[in-house]
């Protein structure tokens, strides 16, 4: 049977209505998660109704990540994202060690999958698969702080200076540490009854 070529996009079209990078989309639909048929010449065509209903499931997920958090705080879910390339940087990490408010993310699947129930994250700059032009969709929703960040790319951190906080220090117990008291204090003075 024949496709309609109207009714489906290549992985570039549907990476930039994602806002996702195209291996990330390869990678959904190397997952199911969305539905596609590839070519003879082995490109994919990805179906734009499976595509809409992604995007809207993304959207309806990040529009109620404050439930979310609060119900999956008590199963050990990270509060404190560490988005990094190499897994050792974080196991290396005392502060992170058997503590439920840290969770470690290696691939972009993981982070669509564990970021619902995330506020903060702290983000390697080293990152081969973020896009990090499209971070700027959730400035307001999540903290951001992008570590190693000499290693962005040209032009990057010129944008993601209003939307996170960027350091040129790589991760560490000090900085793990010290941002997770910033957020208790801070949480204590908004609810504080004087206020």
């Amino acid at each position: 049977m024949k496709k309609q070529a109207s009714m489906h996009v290549g992985t570039s079209m549907a990476a930039k209505m994602l806002n996702h990078s195209v291996a990330t989309v390869q990678k959904l639909v190397d997952a199911g998660k969305l539905s596609a048929y590839v070519t003879e010449g082995g490109h994919r065509r990805i179906s734009y109704s499976s595509l809409m209903e992604y995007k809207n499931n993304l959207m309806k997920t990040h529009a109620h990540v404050g439930v979310f958090e609060e119900e999956q705080s008590d199963e050990g879910r990270g509060y404190i994202g560490v988005v990094s390339v190499q897994a050792e940087e974080f196991s290396a990490l005392t502060a992170t060690a058997d503590n439920p408010q840290y969770c470690l993310i290696t691939d972009p699947m993981q982070l669509l999958e564990q970021g619902k129930y995330i506020r903060h994250f702290f983000m390697d700059a080293r990152l081969p698969w973020m896009n990090w032009q499209g971070l700027s969709m959730y400035s307001g929703k999540y903290q951001l702080v992008i570590y190693n960040a000499k290693a962005l790319p040209d032009g990057a951190a010129q944008h993601l200076v209003d939307i996170a906080e960027l350091t040129s220090c790589g991760i560490s117990n000090e900085l793990l540490e010290g941002y997770r008291m910033g957020c208790e204090i801070h949480e204590k003075v908004h609810h504080s009854p004087y206020n």
